[in-house]
């Protein structure tokens, strides 16, 4: 199994419902992310897609805590993602789970 879903797992005590609802369009076919903080305030994503298949939960992003625009999930994380991805024209949250170790 995943490492990256056990980690947001972890950072949501084990219930989706504890994280925001990332509302990405800037990908193709994107379905959105979802996002918690670990104890650390480090970002644990996970694409909706991915957490549904592995779960066999369907995600309804108005049963998260929160929803945001992945406009401002960057300017929330501005300074640290200056850090953490390599490319500022492609989807930062698509580079940080792509870089996380599995």
């Amino acid at each position: 199994m995943d490492k990256r879903f056990y980690r947001f797992l972890q950072a949501t005590c084990c219930n989706w419902h504890n994280s925001f609802f990332v509302d990405c369009h800037r990908c193709d076919g994107c379905s959105g992310f979802l996002l918690s903080v670990n104890h650390n305030a480090v970002p644990s994503i996970i694409p909706v897609a991915v957490f549904e298949e592995l779960s066999g939960e369907t995600v309804d992003k108005y049963d998260c805590i929160g929803i945001m625009t992945l406009e401002g999930f960057q300017r929330f994380y501005t300074s640290w993602l200056v850090w953490n991805v390599e490319d500022p024209k492609r989807c930062s949250l698509s580079q940080l789970w792509e870089s996380c170790q599995q």
